[in-house]
């Protein structure tokens, strides 16, 4: 017996484009979906230095002169070059941060302990979370 008799009339394989638009259109409607999302975050401001010629915003004396505290190697905590325990270099902060605009600078030497880092950012948080900040030096 042929084997074309059982066939019956040869066609060309139809492409149904209807499935392949369905999941473009959902692919779509995910990413709309997601960017919408993620626009609605919070962010942060910050505050760029000018370039070079360009003249920077004026800024409050308290404002450009910062308490900064170190924490050394060794975790010892040091404001103005001085030695200081943990509970004077908070109640520093609260003198410093009483002043409107005024920030606090947690920076630490490269043999800093990481643990003792996070512990004074943590003890400082509570008391004015914008204004105060780590600063880290590639040094």
């Amino acid at each position: 017996m042929d084997q074309s008799k059982w066939r019956g009339p040869q066609r060309s394989p139809d492409v149904n484009l209807v499935p392949m638009i369905d999941v473009l259109m959902t692919i779509l409607i995910f990413f709309v979906v997601l960017t919408l999302v993620m626009g609605e975050q919070t962010t942060l401001e910050v505050n760029i230095p000018a370039p070079d010629g360009a003249t920077a915003p004026a800024t409050s004396a308290a404002a450009a002169d910062p308490l900064v505290i170190v924490v050394t190697g060794r975790g010892e905590l040091q404001v103005a070059g001085r030695g200081m325990t943990e509970a004077a270099a908070i109640a520093a902060a609260q003198q410093q941060l009483a002043t409107p605009e005024a920030i606090v600078v947690v920076t630490a030497e490269v043999q800093a302990p990481y643990e003792r880092i996070l512990q004074v950012m943590q003890r400082l948080q509570p008391l004015d979370p914008a204004r105060v900040t780590l600063a880290l030096s590639p040094n």
